[in-house]
């Protein structure tokens, strides 16, 4: 494989905000700073609360088709103790009001920040016993909200299960964007979840499909 693809897949990359390409050094994979993360989940929420009322809105039926099915598979996933069965429901579930909200622009909005929340999402999942089932009962509340009707309930619900990853941002390992070649320990331990994560991860379409 020729220079070109790969500067390209890692300019995708950068994109969406799974490496840091530092010139002259390397590229490395991104390790957010709290305020990097307070930001991106508030952008997050912000795009989704929106998501979710033009979703509610325009496609109902569809939407609430979408969620029932992730919340179905959280279910399983939780009683089959499949935590990356579970992640990918629970991605679902988020996915439902962003694909059905009709507006491409939020979409693409969307994709900036998704996978490295998803990544942090992941290192939650890992760390603590009990993040799993709260975030159950919280999907099924919101759901349950939508479906009585109360909007505006369910965005509040919406947003607190967003953002909740901010609670632990005391817990992240100190992040380095200076361009070394050597990980702390804590940041190999990161790269990991990144690594994990890349792995597994379905991409928008049109965005890395040449990797």
């Amino acid at each position: 494989m020729s220079k070109a693809p790969v500067r390209a897949a890692f300019i995708a990359l950068k994109d969406i905000g799974l490496v840091n390409i530092v010139p002259q050094a390397g590229t490395y994979v991104f390790l957010p700073r709290p305020e990097d993360v307070r930001e991106m989940s508030e952008f997050r929420a912000l795009l989704e609360n929106e998501a979710m009322r033009q979703a509610y809105e325009r496609r109902p039926d569809v939407v609430f088709v979408r969620l029932n099915n992730a919340i179905d598979a959280m279910s399983k996933a939780l009683e089959d103790s499949d935590w990356e069965a579970y992640r990918q429901a629970d991605s679902n579930f988020h996915l439902a009001f962003i694909e059905e909200c009709g507006n491409q622009y939020l979409l693409k909005a969307y994709h900036l920040t998704s996978v490295a929340l998803e990544a942090l999402r992941v290192r939650l999942h890992y760390g603590t016993g009990n993040f799993r089932e709260q975030s159950y009962r919280e999907h099924r509340e919101i759901e349950g909200l939508l479906r009585d009707g109360k909007v505006d309930e369910a965005a509040a619900l919406l947003g607190k299960h967003i953002l909740i990853i901010n609670e632990s941002l005391d817990t992240l390992p100190p992040s380095s964007n200076k361009g070394s070649r050597k990980l702390n320990a804590g940041e190999n331990d990161y790269s990991q979840i990144f690594a994990i994560l890349f792995l597994s991860h379905k991409f928008p379409a049109n965005r890395l499909e040449w990797l």
